[in-house]
């Protein structure tokens, strides 16, 4: 199977009040600890970085590597235009991924290992998609196959790839994730974090 990842990083930040994307640890912005485990695990695939909410200063602070930047110019939308852009950006690569596993930049606790085991949960017709599980409900990051992406295409509003969750649950395989459940919203998720984490 080949598959593209996607590493949604478009929000704006408000409740944190600064971008959470650039918030510092181990000297580096927050945002590259996620990116680096998904190009980790990628091992060439391609990765797919969306920025929109203060695209300049996070490009400008970040080293990317070789990722493939893509811009949501409607990232006041929410998350499921995020994932549109992700899908549009696949369309220009130079081969069709049969999967897209799909991470946010908010969940920065989530090592390499689980993301390796969401793309090796999919097994077309039967599993089609493969979700990472905490607060008792499937939820990101989580792995599409292609015949999801029409689907995926349709989404709209703020709560993701919920609908497709319920909709294909008989093809969903969910994976226990408790460091899923940690992502930076506030400043005092972002204290808690670093009182609990270590680089």
């Amino acid at each position: 199977m080949k598959p593209a990842f996607a590493l949604l990083a478009a929000g704006a930040s408000r409740r944190m009040g600064r971008p959470k994307q650039l918030l510092p640890w181990a000297g580096r912005p927050l945002l590259e600890r996620s990116l680096r485990r998904l190009q980790e695990v990628a091992g060439g695939a391609p990765v797919l970085l969306i920025l929109g909410a203060g695209r300049e200063a996070i490009e400008a602070a970040i080293e990317p590597g070789e990722a493939i930047i893509g811009y949501n110019e409607r990232w006041q939308e929410g998350l499921s235009s995020s994932i549109r852009c992700a899908l549009q950006l696949t369309d220009s690569l130079p081969e069709a991924p049969d999967a897209l596993l799909i991470a946010l930049a908010d969940q920065p606790a989530i090592e390499a290992q689980h993301f390796r085991a969401l793309l090796n949960a999919l097994d077309p017709p039967q599993t089609r998609l493969a979700a990472s599980f905490y607060h008792g409900r499937p939820g990101a990051p989580a792995a599409f196959h292609r015949s999801l992406f029409p689907d995926l295409h349709r989404l709209t509003g703020d709560q993701g790839a919920k609908e497709l969750f319920r909709k294909y649950a008989a093809q969903t395989r969910t994976i226990e994730c408790p460091a899923a459940a940690l992502d930076l919203d506030t400043p005092g998720d972002w204290r808690h974090f670093l009182k609990n984490f270590e680089e």
